[in-house]
């Protein structure tokens, strides 16, 4: 077998089997390319990582626009009033949904743990692979829900719309990602990115507006980044009424 016949050593050349090893491991570029082609194989086998999530915004989005059908084309109160809740529930729900994600990182965490503990890869490899892999199935979920929801719902920006939500979900996506690497069991990390989305919600200023959070909640504010998607989703839909 390879590992039962020993490697050849010359006297005065202690070092050489670690240089052997070194000379053996492949180089960042290939390992990237390594891991960029298991995963994306990874995210074809695996529907639950994509596919369902997919279903799930599809048909969640497809009912906020019916709800909100032809909302666009109404300017009064009630309907202005509308549609700031649509924007919130967009800006915080379908973000909220990113937990769904969590039990398949903590499942590949195992892996990688013990890939990386023989050396097969460093981290930076890894983080980069991760992330350019969820970004065609993030941008899959901020399509969609894009186009069920803006056109039915007649709202303004739907490039600008796309992008924030886009933007949102990968942050989200991150973030499940870093509660993977702390917590030790999925339902933990559940419970905890819940409890942290909720609070996230309850500061982004529509529950209450800024000026009127208490001093020591304040800080949530700013940390919540769905606070900035819902600004913007505010800013690119009630602009233009008044332009």
């Amino acid at each position: 077998a390879l590992f039962s016949t020993p490697i050849p050593q010359s006297e005065g050349k202690e070092d050489e089997p670690s240089d052997y090893k070194r000379r053996q491991r492949p180089a960042f570029c290939e390992r990237l390319t390594t891991l960029l082609h298991r995963d994306f194989l990874e995210l074809i086998r695996n529907h639950g990582i994509i596919g369902v999530r997919l279903a799930m915004y599809s048909m969640l989005a497809l009912m906020v626009g019916l709800m909100y059908l032809d909302l666009g084309s109404k300017k009064d109160f009630e309907s202005v009033n509308s549609r700031i809740s649509v924007l919130f529930y967009i800006a915080a729900f379908m973000v909220f949904m990113s937990v769904a994600v969590l039990p398949f990182f903590i499942i590949q965490r195992d892996v990688f743990l013990k890939e990386r503990l023989n050396r097969a890869y460093n981290v930076p490899e890894y983080a980069i692979s991760k992330f350019l892999t969820s970004l065609p199935g993030v941008f899959s979920l901020a399509l969609v829900t894009t186009i069920l929801v803006v056109p039915l719902a007649k709202l303004n920006g739907f490039g600008i719309y796309l992008l924030t939500l886009f933007v949102s979900l990968l942050i989200a996506e991150g973030f499940m990602f870093l509660m993977a690497v702390l917590v030790p069991h999925y339902i933990v990390g559940i419970a905890l990115a819940a409890g942290l989305f909720g609070f996230f919600m309850l500061c982004q200023g529509f529950f209450i507006v800024k000026s009127q959070i208490p001093p020591w909640f304040i800080w949530g504010y700013y940390i919540a980044f769905t606070t900035y998607s819902f600004r913007i989703f505010m800013h690119n839909e009630l602009v233009p009424l008044w332009v």
